[in-house]
């Protein structure tokens, strides 16, 4: 049977395929992704199944919160142009660079929040 480490390792390996290792296990070492807090985690292994899907939706909600928390901050780099001026690229091609993201992701990401911003702009500053 697998350690846990070694748990981790083939996930990490089946979700992110072939990104560098060291920056995922920096993100783990940071508390990304275990329990607020950080520490032990929530180990699944023990829990409960009610403990496991009121997890599981927890995380939508938190990750529901982060998404809209990042197109908050994409439209307002895209508006003031910061990563045009500041690094001359693009904001999609700057998020793809910095957030080691498929170029693709990162520009879909970009427009979907520039568009927000201009159909629900009242909604969105609020």
């Amino acid at each position: 049977m697998a350690t846990r480490e070694e748990s981790r390792r083939i996930l990490v390996h089946r979700l992110f395929g072939g990104t560098d290792n060291a920056s995922l296990e920096h993100v783990f070492d940071e508390g990304f992704g275990v329990s607020e807090g950080g520490g032990g985690g929530f180990d699944t292994a023990v829990a409960a199944d009610v403990e496991l899907t009121a997890r599981q939706l927890a995380l939508v909600r938190r990750r529901t919160a982060l998404d809209a928390e990042e197109a908050l901050v994409l439209a307002e780099l895209e508006a003031r142009g910061v990563c045009d001026r500041d690094f001359g690229l693009s904001t999609g091609v700057w998020l793809a660079r910095e957030g080691r993201l498929p170029a693709q992701v990162a520009k879909s990401r970009v427009l979907i929040a520039r568009k927000l911003r201009c159909r629900f702009g009242l909604v969105f500053d609020a």
